[in-house]
């Protein structure tokens, strides 16, 4: 299993997202929201994350493979 890890300040390293059935390639900024992330996965799976990594959810599917990914405001 894959694991997402952030670290606040000057605190430890600490899993944001545990668990994860294809491994994360890919991890950018949201541009508009301060804290949000997305993370591409391997199989194609898109995540945001919210609150510095405290939730996360599924946005997209792509084709499997993702290896980049970019986030551009509107």
């Amino acid at each position: 299993d894959a694991t997402i890890y952030r670290k606040i300040g000057n605190g430890p390293w600490q899993a944001a997202l545990e668990g994860l059935y294809a491994f994360p390639y890919a991890l950018c900024p949201d541009p508009e929201a301060p804290g949000a992330l997305y993370a591409g996965l391997g199989d194609g799976t898109v995540l945001r994350g919210a609150n510095v990594g405290e939730s996360w959810e599924e946005v997209a599917r792509v084709a499997p493979g993702l290896q980049a990914l970019a986030a551009v405001s509107a």
